[in-house]
């Protein structure tokens, strides 16, 4: 009996701490959408994307033609020269990929600031709204944990005013 009374006390405590939560939410798609430096780094990126979608077409068509001159010369060559060229194609491979890499680690570098940015906004606005969770609502057709949010509980134009407000 003595356990029981225990138990229900314990789950009692959970039940009430459970209900003195809040939790809020942000659309961090709109967030992104309307925050300057966010629109500019957009903008930088989109046209480093461009840039290199030339870059890698190029430099795999270049690629593709000598693995097309390999090919129609492998059987003249010899197993020496052959390896040779094995080891010459896959280290232009490599760089491409490496180049690519460095492409995608740029993209990060450049938008590190703006998520950094994004989530001090959030924590500012959750401490200032005494909000115990905020959860991202998701973009559309990615993985979205929100299935159901009432609108009184959106912070994301608060979380927005606070980005333009620095």
């Amino acid at each position: 009996m003595k356990k029981l009374l225990i138990v229900l006390l314990f789950v009692s405590g959970f039940t009430l701490l459970a209900q003195s939560q809040k939790i809020g939410y942000v659309d961090s798609q709109i967030l992104y959408q309307n925050y300057a430096p966010a629109i500019k780094a957009q903008q930088d990126l989109q046209v480093l994307q461009q840039n290199w979608a030339r870059t890698r077409d190029s430099l795999t068509q270049v690629f593709q033609e000598n693995v097309q001159t390999y090919q129609n010369q492998s059987a003249m060559m010899t197993p020496q020269k052959k390896q040779e060229t094995e080891q010459k194609l896959m280290m232009e491979q490599n760089s491409i990929l490496q180049q690519e890499q460095l492409v995608i680690q740029k993209g990060q570098s450049v938008m590190k600031p703006i998520r950094d940015a994004v989530n001090s906004a959030i924590e500012k606005v959750a401490k200032e709204q005494k909000m115990s969770f905020i959860i991202d609502k998701g973009v559309e057709g990615v993985v979205n944990i929100l299935h159901y949010a009432d609108s009184k509980y959106d912070m994301t134009y608060k979380v927005l005013d606070q980005l333009k407000s620095k």
